[in-house]
């Protein structure tokens, strides 16, 4: 346990000569307690990014669950349109300027339902980008 110095003997000796024990120790006390208050604006700013993250997990499951929506409505939209369709596409026609009316109103809805579906898709494409897409989990990059 000790080593005297200058001499050539190492090690614990029970004798009273050879028993030597010096302890030297340092304690400093925090009177202003600038370490209490650190720790707890430590704590405060950890509970606050706490909350934070959780805010924007909640908005970020909203956003997404948007997106899960908007493309159920859009399919629902687009099966009744195409219904619509299907009905124009039936009608009979008694005189030529009855088919040049339907040809019309055909033309029309058919240009109505592809403008919406450009619209539908570039929403959900601004969505997917910010908030990435829905079920879809991020796979294990190796190192």
């Amino acid at each position: 346990l000790f080593s005297y110095s200058g001499g050539n003997q190492e090690g614990f000796y029970g004798r009273e000569k050879d028993l030597r024990m010096q302890l030297d120790f340092f304690v400093q006390l925090d009177t202003q307690l600038s370490t209490y208050f650190s720790l707890k604006e430590a704590e405060a700013a950890h509970e606050l990014l706490e909350k934070t993250l959780k805010m924007q997990m909640i908005e970020r499951r909203e956003k997404i669950a948007l997106i899960l929506l908007s493309q159920e409505e859009y399919a629902r939209w687009k099966k009744t349109a195409k219904r619509y369709e299907n009905f124009l596409e039936r009608q009979n026609a008694d005189s030529a300027e009855s088919v040049l009316e339907r040809r019309k109103n055909l033309r029309a809805f058919r240009e109505t339902l592809t403008s919406r579906e450009r619209e539908n898709i570039e929403r959900e494409a601004a969505l997917i980008l910010e908030y990435g897409i829905p079920g879809l989990e991020e796979e294990p990059q190796e190192v």
